[in-house]
């Protein structure tokens, strides 16, 4: 062994053949010899050679520990990382407190994870999914706490159009590494995307912290999240593509509190195409609050018609006041103001570029109505 150290191939190969000799013709194992002249073929780069000796010399003692190190040395020197990564842990399985078999199974593994890593990035960016799918589970199975293969699983689901896995993918990997910021704007996305409204709220009060443009978003996901929480009339209402009398009268019953819980002395008037209606209990409290008006001439309320910016307007004012109980309005929400313009003006409404209004506009500018009847002031 000192004159392989030194360089010394020739003497190093007589001595080890020297020594095989002995031991054979002593009754004692030749092997540690016969493992030493294999090392000295290495280095000179027999390596096929070395290659028959090793494994002739495995099928004899297969748990030959010192010749199992060398057959993990020789695929790690090929750049064999899974394979040595295997035969490392046979050594290990051996030799359970060696501290320097326990570090060359850790470089075996991070030199797996990074060749995997490679594959399934490479996959991914030619569009072979399934590719990039095995290199990725490859790549969490050799190491649960990967988040890069957690990542790439995501994307690889997202990439294939299934949204659910990609969001299970995804929030596993940030919950390993919570402060990457860029991959928690990720998750919450795909949380807006696949209805996790409650974790997207979560992810973007906590990225506002450092950018308060995420508050915005915030909001979002919370409205989100209450419209998913609605009773199934409620929920329709607040998701409708066009806001109608019938929704207009539903969404200020249950985002304004005041209004279901009005007490209304007087009768309402007698509107005929309400009476059998399933939501007949709050189109009757906006006609007995003043919000929505039934023809004089036919007794209609007409609650499936379309509510238009302009109405849409005067019934907000109608809700502010109703809320306000004398309050001091903002001058944009007075009764003697009318139009949209300077309900944009002051952030009541927040959409100048549709006359029509959809479910969630309505919503917003509905609980942003009310609150500044609660609060008065300007």
């Amino acid at each position: 062994m000192a004159a392989l150290r030194k360089n010394d191939l020739e003497k190093a190969r007589k001595r080890f053949r020297s020594g095989a000799s002995i031991a054979i013709s002593s009754a004692k194992d030749p092997a540690p010899f016969q493992l030493g002249e294999l090392y000295v073929d290495l280095v000179v780069g027999r390596q096929e050679e070395a290659e028959r000796s090793l494994e002739a010399l495995l099928a004899k003692n297969p748990r030959y520990t010192a010749a199992l190190e060398a057959r993990a040395d020789l695929r790690a020197a090929q750049g064999k990382w899974l394979e040595a990564l295997d035969a490392y842990r046979a050594v290990s399985q051996q030799l359970p407190s060696d501290t320097r078999v326990a570090r060359r199974v850790g470089e075996m593994r991070h030199e797996v994870s990074v060749q995997r890593q490679a594959e399934a990035r490479q996959a991914l960016a030619t569009h072979e999914l399934d590719a990039a799918r095995r290199a990725a589970v490859a790549l969490v199975t050799l190491d649960p706490t990967s988040v890069e293969g957690y990542q790439i699983l995501s994307q690889t689901a997202q990439a294939s159009g299934n949204l659910d896995d990609a969001y299970v993918w995804a929030a596993r990997a940030r919950a390993l590494d919570p402060a990457d910021n860029e991959w928690s704007v990720t998750v919450a996305e795909l949380a807006m995307k696949t209805g996790h409204f409650a974790d997207a709220v979560s992810l973007y009060d906590e990225l506002a912290g450092d950018d308060p443009m995420f508050g915005e978003m915030a909001d979002e996901a919370r409205l989100e999240f209450r419209i998913q929480n609605l009773p199934e009339r409620a929920r329709r209402a607040a998701l409708s593509s066009r806001l109608t009398r019938s929704h207009l009268a539903v969404l200020s019953w249950w985002f304004v509190p005041e209004v279901q819980h009005a007490l209304v002395p007087n009768a309402p008037e007698v509107a005929i195409d309400v009476v059998d209606r399933s939501d007949r209990p709050e189109l009757v409290r906006a006609i007995s609050l003043g919000f929505l008006a039934v023809s004089r001439e036919t007794h209609r309320a007409s609650p499936e018609a379309p509510v238009s910016r302009s109405e849409f307007s005067a019934c907000l004012r109608k809700i502010a006041a109703f809320v306000a109980h004398g309050r001091v309005l903002p001058s944009c929400l007075r009764m003697n103001v009318s139009g949209a313009d300077s309900l944009l003006e002051c952030g009541i409404l927040s959409d100048a570029s549709s006359r029509s209004v959809d479910g969630k506009q309505a919503v917003v500018a509905i609980e942003r109505a009310a609150r500044a009847g609660r609060e008065g002031g300007s």
